[in-house]
């Protein structure tokens, strides 16, 4: 199936880490996604899961009444309905997807102790609110799962604080772009992940700076030709 997460309305720069997620995981697989709002990193993640042929099962948790309950304006009067626009949005791959319309300290205690094999936090990036998630939804992660989130930088210093204060081992914790990434438990696979996915990135970005410069090594006389060429 072919990724549509491109037309939804988001901020979403962490599509290594879920791709990474569904390729090392089984089938039967849990993920939790915390704050999933228009669905554009849900997509992705979705699409990904069907490609792969995997039984997986996302869970999209959000109130989708904005922070602190309100919706501003402007979102009111482009969308109205959030929660339904979210599954306007998703529709074609709706059937791996079970959003559920409440709190993230609410959704968490819908699920078993270390019944998760992922969960990734989006959520409110204010200090008490991320540690908060942090410290309910790390019992529901099995051991060899993945906790992670997005907006580790200095942009929300609450993010920061919050992962810094509760993952003391540092081994298992990844920083990927502004996401950070922690493994319950092994340490040699948690590092060896972290380093794929960064590796993978690096690469991406010296391939785009590779073709963005390469007409610049082409001779003036070669580049007027294939002008000419091209416009034959």
């Amino acid at each position: 199936m072919k990724h549509f997460y491109q037309n939804i309305d988001g901020y979403f720069d962490f599509q290594e880490i879920y791709k990474e997620m569904v390729n090392k995981n089984n089938h039967n697989s849990l993920f939790v996604e915390v704050r999933s709002w228009y669905g554009c990193s849900t997509a992705f993640m979705a699409v990904e899961i069907i490609n792969s042929k995997k039984n997986m099962k996302i869970y999209a948790v959000d109130t989708w009444e904005g922070a602190g309950g309100l919706l501003s304006d402007e979102n009111l009067a482009k969308h109205g309905n959030i929660f339904e626009f979210f599954k306007s949005n998703l529709s074609s791959v709706i059937e791996y997807i079970n959003p559920m319309k409440m709190t993230s300290i609410e959704a968490a205690k819908k699920f078993e102790n270390s019944s998760l094999d992922f969960v990734f936090i989006d959520a409110n990036h204010d200090y008490d609110f991320i540690k908060e998630d942090i410290e309910v939804w790390y019992p529901k992660v099995r051991s060899g799962g993945y906790i992670g989130g997005h907006d580790y930088s200095t942009t929300y210093p609450g993010v920061i604080r919050a992962v810094d204060e509760f993952f003391t081992n540092k081994e298992n914790l990844d920083i990927i772009r502004t996401s950070w990434l922690f493994f319950k438990q092994n340490k040699t696979l948690s590092k060896s992940i972290g380093k794929k996915i960064n590796r993978e990135i690096r690469i991406h970005k010296l391939k785009t700076l590779l073709r963005q410069n390469l007409v610049k090594l082409i001779p003036n006389p070669i580049k007027r030709i294939l002008k000419k060429i091209t416009r034959k």
